[in-house]
This record gives C-alpha cells, structure tokens and sequence, in this order.
C-alpha cells in the first residue's frame, strides 16, 4: 500500500468523502469501491495524470460537481516533484501550486 492509499484510508476511517486519482482507472476504481463499502464514505474516483494540466482540470472539475469542493488536497506522486506553494512547469506552461 502506498502513501496516497493509506492516507484515504485514514481520513476514511475518521468519515472524510475522498476523492481520489490515479492513472490506472482498473486499480483507482477498485480501491475507491473498497474504502467506500468498509468506512461508508462517499470516494469518488478520477483518472487523471497530475503532470498533465488537462487531467487536473478535469479533476478539479468533477470534484466541484460530486463533491461539492474539496476542503484538503494531499497530493502523493512520485511524478510531481514540485512542493506546495510553489510554481512548476507542466505540458509547456507554468502552474502555482497554492496552499
């Protein structure tokens, strides 16, 4: 289990609704079904690239529509090097990361 899994997982415990990414869609949609059936929170799952501005904003998107928001964003991926509160480069612009 990764770091992103065990802090839905957490947050689940304590009846946070998540919503989760990843870019396998096989695995994101099994383990959000799992989380929701054991902690009885809503998870709503998206594939998306976090190193693609397209995916992140159709992310954000869906969030806003299911969710309503989000109120905490964790970001856990080996492929965004950047930290929060910080500017990164991504598919040929420049993103801020804000906390």
């Amino acid at each position: 289990m990764g770091i992103g899994l065990a802090v839905a997982q957490a947050l689940a415990q304590e009846g946070v609704h998540l919503a989760l990414c990843a870019r396998n869609e096989e695995r994101l949609a099994e383990k959000a079904g799992e989380i929701a059936n054991k902690y009885g929170v809503r998870v709503l799952g998206v594939r998306a690239d976090v190193t693609k501005a397209n995916d992140i904003s159709r992310l954000v998107g869906e969030v806003e529509r299911e969710l309503g928001g989000a109120d905490v964003v964790f970001l856990c991926s080996p492929r965004a090097s950047y930290c929060v509160g910080s500017t990164y480069y991504v598919d040929g612009g420049w993103l801020n990361v804000v906390a």
